[in-house]
């Protein structure tokens, strides 16, 4: 298969070195036999090379090497096929070539591409005429055979030429061998010498001729095989190839020679080289021996000359110092170890004992090899000689570096300790007072001298010491165990005082208590603290309480005559009023309205401030409940053209854990102030899918209008408390001012921020994102499964106020629901024994007995009808409540008055089993 890629072609003809070679008669033969065979009279072997086509022989022609562009060739090498052009004057491709309309004249061309064995194309063998003519099959075929030589004789020169090549390098690796120092044997399996490099006889005295063909153990001492052997055998078995040893090789005048060898095995031979260590041996025993003394010490040593230069040092003085014997020997000790911050007058004093001939021992601060500062002890010996001139020195060196950082942090600790503020106190092993700081005896009122020796038994106790406290820190002390306490105590003079004891026994190496060291803290001021903030916070607590009770009790006493209030109006306004009558009417429901509204802003706003609002988690259908808020504001629109529209993303669940009055509440304050705020256009309520995952989803909510707008300055002020975007927005559009309020801190009680966005005079943008979990059980469908009955339901209605209750009897009429009445919850439990009804609906705030207490009796009684009737809570407040406990204690629901009818019919559908029918 031939390869097309350029680049590698040229590398392979440039691999052959053929380009632009002398002639060759080989080459010249095949050209003339191509023309002799072919009939032609012209033929050339062609190189096509990077942008140039050259000739390496020719027959009848006169260039060396032709563009590539012109060349015929070029159109050769696309094929492993041979190229015949019959009559270049006719064919396309040459017509127009300058070697066709030129003196050459050339009228027929045929060419073969030359590949190698890797299927490159090198080139082609090409034969030309002026004349046209057309070449039978015979002669392609010796074309094709005289082409295939052309390569067989490329390949050959191109192999002649690595062997040549690899020659030259043997011939310096055979020079090298030779000359070098070292030995170089190779071996068979069994030892046998088979090569020799010719330093043999330097270095053994042995010729290659008397050595070739003895085994090497004939050459090694004989003391020495059984230890060689051994490592051969342990290397051999680890698998590993290379091996180092050294052993005593007998030269031919019999001297014993060291000589460190490295042994490598590769193709069933032992390559090995050996060098001549005898000298760096005697030196290394003469080491050994110097050393002998020293080698089993901690301690540094370094050997000096006369001249107090350095002849030897021990390893130890290597970790200690961080220099090698290399780096120093021949130095003086001082010049190396000394440092900007070593002591002149202690070096100085070691100098003159030196020139004194005198031993010396000194302590100084010198300085690592790393430059790092060390502390020393140096204890210098002099060695006379016979004529009392000083021989040798040793000096003998110890690290001291931690001792003098104990002894400085002890010095440190025990300055600190003593100046401490906290105090220190310090027993023996019986618990006899050792030491005291200043501290502790400003403290205790107590003198060391005074406490000295004596153990501390009662000297501290008094009527407001908890001795329980006190026995733990005696039985820690028994059990060797340390003990943290705080604890009343008293000073000498029978003063109070607070203190925090933290005591630590210490061991010896048996385990024995040897001291018992004890952190003593005076905490007098931060007891009376504690105490102080333990009664403020009670105080706090009730005040807490009763404001929670205040307002419960308020809400309570002012929702039901509101409830009075807005139902009787609302009645009057169905029983069809006179005209001169309605304007009233319909000013006291507006009035008793916006009155409860401002009371449910101001509860809710504390609720929330007070900390007492919690989220419900039930199944809410976002979009139920959004279409239903945005229904509720159909009647607030008075007439203006505004379009209310809902849009919800289809991907959102059909239901969510969430809590529906919070979110009813937030959607109705941001959309009624839409409404409230735009007189014609467009209040738009979105609901988005912003992520999801297999628990949790996350809705974005927008409520947006085309109203008046905000002005930029008050974008960040329309949550406060009582405020409003401008001071004629009050009295233009009314309200509270704590409608936005109420409305970030319920988005933010959802772990949520509220964003908004307004073009003052073109409208506002209000949004906001839940993250809710996913449900999959619909509890809103509280109905039970059954098929409804025909009928009036019948209700109990218990409630202390005779007009709620009768308000409450006249709103179940209107819904064809026969109701009975009960003044107290004890009459609504003997009521509840006494007849079966569908649903009960029970004030909480009644005397006699309370809403929750006659709820738990109906729940205690037998009968299983009693546990599954609904009793829905009418209370004025739900501030200071706990509803999870209320439904607990039995309650099914709760209900806030006051209430509309359209309000009190859809919290009862759902749990009564007969059709409701209202009445228009």
């Amino acid at each position: 298969m031939v390869i097309t890629n350029e680049k590698e072609r040229l590398k392979a003809l440039f691999s052959y070195n053929i380009m632009d070679t002398d002639a060759e008669k080989h080459y010249d033969s095949i050209t003339k036999l191509a023309t002799y065979i072919c009939k032609t009279s012209m033929a050339a072997i062609n190189l096509i090379g990077d942008n140039r086509l050259w000739i390496k022989s020719k027959v009848g022609i006169d260039v060396c090497e032709v563009a590539q562009e012109i060349s015929f060739c070029k159109y050769t090498i696309q094929s492993e096929a041979i190229l015949e052009i019959k009559d270049t004057t006719l064919d396309s491709r040459f017509k127009n070539n300058p070697f066709v309309t030129g003196d050459a004249g050339i009228r027929y061309y045929a060419g073969i591409p030359l590949i190698d064995p890797d299927g490159y194309i090198l080139g082609a063998l090409c034969v030309f005429d002026t004349v046209t003519r057309e070449l039978d099959e015979k002669q392609k075929e010796a074309l094709k055979f005289l082409a295939n030589e052309v390569v067989l004789h490329f390949e050959a020169a191109k192999k002649n030429h690595e062997l040549q090549l690899l020659l030259k390098e043997q011939q310096k690796f055979q020079a090298l061998f030779n000359n070098s120092i070292e030995l170089h044997f190779v071996l068979n399996q069994n030892g046998k010498i088979e090569f020799v490099n010719e330093s043999v006889e330097k270095q053994l005295g042995y010729t290659k001729e008397e050595i070739t063909g003895r085994n090497i153990w004939d050459f090694c001492n004989p003391e020495d095989r059984a230890n060689v052997l051994q490592k051969l055998k342990q290397t051999l078995n680890r698998g590993e190839k290379q091996i180092i040893v050294d052993t005593r090789m007998i030269a031919k005048n019999g001297e014993s020679k060291w000589f460190s060898w490295s042994n490598v095995t590769a193709n069933g031979k032992w390559l090995i080289n050996g060098r001549d260590v005898t000298s760096q041996m005697a030196i290394q025993q003469e080491l050994q021996q110097l050393s002998l003394v020293a080698s089993h010490v901690n301690n540094g040593v370094a050997i000096n000359d006369a001249d107090n230069n350095i002849l030897w040092v021990n390893k130890a003085f290597e970790k200690i110092t961080g220099y090698e014997l290399k780096d120093i020997k021949g130095r003086k000790l001082r010049n190396i170890i000394i440092g900007k911050d070593s002591d002149k007058q202690i070096l100085e004093y070691a100098i003159a004992q030196t020139a004194s001939k005198n031993s010396f021992s000194i302590e100084i601060l010198a300085y690592h090899q790393e430059q790092k500062p060390i502390w020393l002890s140096i204890m210098n010996s002099v060695i006379l000689d016979e004529q009392g001139e000083m021989n040798r020195s040793v000096e003998i060196i110890t690290d001291i570096t931690e001792q003098k950082k104990t002894e400085l942090e002890l010095q440190t600790l025990s300055f600190a300790v003593k100046k401490s503020e906290a105090g220190v106190l310090i027993r023996n092993g019986k618990e006899q007072v050792i030491w005291m700081n200043e501290a502790l005896e400003k403290i205790w009122g107590w003198k060391l001298s005074e406490l000295q020796g004596l153990t501390i038994e009662h000297q501290f106790t008094g009527k407001e010491t908890n001795i329980a406290e006190y026995q733990k820190a005696r039985k820690a002390v028994l059990h060797k165990k340390p003990y943290d306490i705080e604890i009343a105590l008293y000073r000498k003079d029978g003063t109070l005082v607070w203190l925090s004891i933290y005591n630590n026994p210490l061991f010896d190496h048996e385990g024995n208590v040897i001291r018992q060291l004890s952190i003593i803290t005076d905490i007098t001021i931060r007891k009376k603290a504690e105490q102080e903030l333990v009664r403020t916070r009670e105080e706090a607590l009730q005040l807490s309480r009763a404001k929670q009770t205040f307002l419960s009790v308020m809400s309570h006493e002012i929702r039901t005559p509101i409830n009075a209030i807005i139902g009787m109006s609302r009645f009057l306004l169905d029983e069809h009023p006179a005209p001169h009558q309605l304007d009233n009417l319909n000013t006291l429901q507006f009035s008793s309205e916006n009155l409860l509204k401002l009371v449910n802003d101001i509860l809710d706003f504390t609720k929330i401030e007070t900390g007492n609002m919690a989220l419900e988690a039930i199944p809410v259908n976002l979009e139920e409940l959004a279409r239903r808020t945005l229904h509720t504001l159909t009647f607030k629109l008075d007439g203006k053209k505004i379009n209310l529209n809902l849009a919800t993303d289809a991907k959102i669940p059909e239901f969510v854990l969430a809590d529906s009055t919070r979110l009813y509440q937030i959607m109705i304050n941001l959309l009624g102030n839409a409404v409230k705020f735009t007189s014609e256009g467009e209040v738009k309520l979105v609901l988005t899918l912003e992520k999801e995952d297999q628990e949790t989803v996350t809705i974005k909510f927008c409520i947006s209008d085309t109203g008046i707008g905000i002005p930029p300055d008050k974008l960040d002020s329309i949550f406060e408390a009582y405020t409003q975007a401008s001071t004629d927005t009050a009295r233009k559009y009314g309200g509270t001012g704590l409608g936005l309020t109420i409305t970030k801190k319920l988005i933010e009680l959802h772990q949520s921020t509220i964003q908004v966005t307004s073009t003052f005079g073109f409208g506002s943008k209000f949004s906001f994102t839940i993250n809710f979990n996913r449900t999959t059980d619909n509890m809103q469908a509280i109905i039970p499964n059954q098929e409804q009955e025909n009928g009036p339901s019948l209700v109990l209605v218990a409630d202390d106020d005779m007009i709620n209750r009768t308000l409450a009897k006249k709103v179940l009429s209107k819904l064809n629901i026969q109701a009975d009445i009960a003044e107290n919850g004890l009459v609504a439990l003997e009521m509840a024994m006494q007849k079966d009804y569908d649903l009960i609906l029970m004030d909480m705030q009644m005397p006699v007995m309370d809403g929750l207490e006659a709820t738990k009796k109906i729940r205690e009684l037998p009968e299983e009808k009693y546990q599954t009737l609904p009793i829905i809570a009418l209370t004025g407040s739900v501030f200071g409540i706990d509803l999870e406990v209320m439904y607990k204690d039995g309650l099914t629901d709760h209900f806030l008055k006051p209430y509309t009818p359209e309000g009190l019919y859809n919290k009862i559908k759902p749990y009564l089993k007969k059709q409701l029918v209202t009445s228009d």
